[in-house]
């Protein structure tokens, strides 16, 4: 049986194809509230690590966890998760220096 590879950014533009958002490395925001998601990819701040992503608005979702990669978007300067069914919050989000 051989193994399919597949990138983060095929796994992060599949994810937010999903929610009626197309994908673009200059993306400076990304609106996904009121969308019923339960997970965020693991992959998804490895993607946009070295982008121009100031805010994401993952608000009134059903997220029990947000992943840790989303701590390496050090352009973020907007993070809305409220009202999510968040357990814990990644150990590393104080590396967000721009948050507001």
């Amino acid at each position: 049986m051989s193994k399919v590879y597949v990138s983060s950014e095929e796994i992060v533009t599949e994810f937010l194809l999903r929610y009626g958002v197309q994908f673009d490395e200059k993306m400076k925001k990304i609106e996904l509230a009121w969308k019923n998601i339960t997970k965020i990819p693991l992959e998804f701040g490895d993607v946009f690590t070295t982008s121009s992503l100031t805010k994401l608005n993952v608000s009134y979702n059903k997220l029990v966890e947000l992943p840790d990669s989303i701590c390496t978007i050090s352009s973020l300067d907007i993070l809305n998760c409220e009202n999510n069914e968040l357990e814990s919050i990644p150990e590393d989000i104080g590396a967000l220096l721009n948050l507001k």
